[in-house]
């Protein structure tokens, strides 16, 4: 018998990090982001409690120890790769039906995320940090919001 995996306070907030940012794209359900991943939608919602989570936190420690970043790790750290990593990103955002314009909103907004030093601070919850890191870039951008 399969021994049940502890869920620790970190993956527990990757999790609801993951499920807010699902729940922040239109018309994401379980279903389409187990499909897009080649996973179950039971999978997902696993994911979304914090189980199966360990291996992400891993790698943040791995990367830690390794004095590298998961972006470098995986091979997404060259300047060059801004252009295609959007790419990537649109085509995935336009999959799930929102509009060009939307898709290169989303597209842009997750690059600047990725760019920006994180927020730190202990009065505001991760996900809400993530969300206000996320205007915070797109102001500095320059670009406008879709209606």
């Amino acid at each position: 018998m399969k021994e049940r995996e502890k869920i620790t306070p970190e993956m527990a907030r990757l999790g609801a990090a993951i499920q807010d940012l699902r729940n922040s794209l239109p018309g994401l359900s379980t279903v389409k982001l187990a499909q897009h991943l080649g996973v179950t939608d039971q999978a997902v919602k696993k994911m979304q409690r914090g189980a199966g989570t360990g291996q992400f936190l891993r790698l943040a420690t791995l990367c830690r120890l390794l004095g590298t970043t998961p972006n470098d790790l995986l091979g997404f750290s060259s300047a060059g790769d801004d252009e295609r990593v959007r790419g990537v990103l649109e085509s995935a955002f336009l999959e799930l039906g929102v509009s060009d314009v939307e898709a290169v909103y989303f597209a842009e907004t997750v690059l600047e995320v990725l760019r920006a030093p994180p927020i730190q601070s202990v009065d505001l919850p991760a996900r809400e940090a993530g969300r206000v890191q996320g205007e915070i870039a797109f102001r500095k951008s320059g670009k406008v919001k879709p209606s």
